[in-house]
């Protein structure tokens, strides 16, 4: 089993662990590190409390607190919310997309019950990232449930949320929740009536989740429904700026391709890639199109096997999407920038004994 990083901590003070100085450098460094949190006290979410916490300050928070049902217990998300109540009903909710103002990390939701949470963090471990797992309210040995935090090196705004959660689901396998990938999804923590099942695992990676680009290879996007079909419609993964912006860089031919053998099935592959990230707009037509143009002597609008019919077709079940495009171009040109407008926002509220103090009536911390 992978260390709950408080319990290295104490190791290295207690000269027990024969780490080198730079090794207890290290772990000082993220021992200090913090990122943002918000907590709502309930479902309801009309009220909203943001906290800067360090790796050990959440684990200590997310292990110690409990109550007599699910219900009672707590939320929380990587992200900060605004003041403003959901517009489109009367529960004056703050927990809506049009509400988040920015990400401070990508959580994930895991709840088929076959992975058990020692297993995610091998994984998460083989990546190199850093993340937090802890087990859901209903989680059993029996039937594992867990959900699973990566914090950000900093802040990023909302539409970069998708991206982040494939990267992770890639990470994983694809198993992650769909729910995991709506933008102001928070989630409970704690545990029902101390239940000794109730764990923590923080996993000392070499790198934050948002500066793992190599991630986006295998990143795995939003399944496509309970049923396994793909979908007539839906919403676009990305903003059509950002498809634009990658497509230009990217070449066409790739370099990779062999002309020789046939490239359709590859120029194929990107234009389900483009259609999933654009929903199959107009727009995202429009940009596969003028990038298919780039190769003149292959590609002719006016075939039947041109761009139209990919993007007459149904959903793509393809995995490849927004997060594809964007590695295609990083690796096309290492000077790509996503084409979003950079916002400055305040820094979360540091408390210095954020962790230390969570009691309601219904909630314990000892």
């Amino acid at each position: 089993m992978l260390p709950v990083r408080e319990d290295r901590a104490a190791a290295l003070a207690s000269g027990i662990c024969a780490d080198t100085p730079d090794d207890q450098d290290d772990v000082k460094a993220r021992a200090a590190r913090t990122f943002g949190v918000t907590f709502f006290e309930d479902f309801a979410a009309k009220t909203k409390r943001e906290e800067s916490l360090s790796f050990d300050g959440l684990a200590d928070l997310v292990k110690v607190t409990t109550a007599a049902t699910k219900q009672e217990l707590p939320w929380l998300k990587f992200a900060r919310f605004g003041t403003v109540p959901n517009p489109k009903t009367s529960s004056g909710s703050l927990r809506w997309n049009g509400n988040v103002l920015r990400i401070s990390g990508a959580v994930g939701d895991y709840d088929a019950g076959e992975m058990t949470p020692e297993e995610a963090a091998e994984l998460l471990d083989k990546a190199g990232l850093d993340a937090i797992i802890y087990t859901s309210p209903s989680h059993t040995d029996a039937v594992p449930r867990w959900r699973v935090g990566c914090p950000f090196s900093a802040e990023l705004s909302p539409d970069s949320h998708y991206q982040m959660v494939a990267r992770l689901n890639g990470v994983l396998g694809g198993i992650l929740a769909p729910e995991s990938f709506t933008l102001s999804q928070a989630y409970f923590f704690g545990s029902v009536n101390s239940n000794p099942s109730h764990r923590v695992i923080v996993v000392e990676g070499t790198q934050t989740l948002d500066r793992a680009d190599e991630l986006d290879e295998i990143a795995i996007g939003k399944p496509n429904g309970g049923n396994g079909h793909p979908k007539t419609s839906g919403s676009p993964e990305a903003d059509i700026g950002d498809i634009v912006a990658a497509l230009d860089v990217i070449p066409n031919p790739l370099p990779s391709w062999d002309p020789k053998n046939g490239t359709w099935v590859e120029w194929n592959n990107i234009g389900m890639a483009i259609w999933r990230a654009s929903a199959g707009s107009a727009e995202g037509f429009a940009a596969f199109d003028k990038w298919s143009t780039k190769w003149s002597a292959k590609y002719d609008p006016r075939n039947p096997s041109s761009a139209g019919t990919i993007f007459s077709g149904p959903r793509p079940t393809t995995s490849r999407s927004a997060p594809w495009c964007t590695s295609r171009a990083r690796r096309s040109r290492d000077g790509y920038r996503r084409a979003e407008v950079n916002r400055t926002y305040p820094k979360f509220a540091s408390t210095p004994d954020a962790a230390r103090g969570w009691s309601t009536s219904s909630r314990t911390r000892s």
